[in-house]
């Protein structure tokens, strides 16, 4: 898996992001954005997820787990994958993988 590489666009001017020829598969990228109020100074500290089985020695919270549904129409998820991911269009940071030997 890598990232990105900086491409200039068609006449010279400025630049967009590509997939290396290294890894010329683009994959879609979900995040999930989450935010708590923590009313005590350091609680999080003392946190860990249920997903942090790593060390114990090491500060919780550098895992997470979650679940996708996908409920898009097929038209529309269709689209997205001919025109954004597999027609070049430009996507601000997709994740790029190898394709198989």
């Amino acid at each position: 898996m890598t990232y990105t590489v900086p491409v200039t666009n068609p006449g010279g001017k400025g630049t967009h992001r590509k997939c290396p020829k290294t890894h010329p598969v683009v994959l879609p990228q979900i995040t999930f954005n989450v935010s708590y109020i923590v009313r005590e100074k350091d609680a999080p500290l003392r946190w860990r997820l249920s997903s942090d089985t790593y060390d114990q020695s090491q500060p919780g919270g550098y895992s997470s787990h979650g679940d996708w549904f996908n409920g898009w129409k097929s038209d529309i998820s269709d689209a997205c994958a001919r025109n954004c991911l597999r027609g070049g269009g430009r996507i601000a940071t997709p994740t790029c993988w190898a394709t198989a030997a």
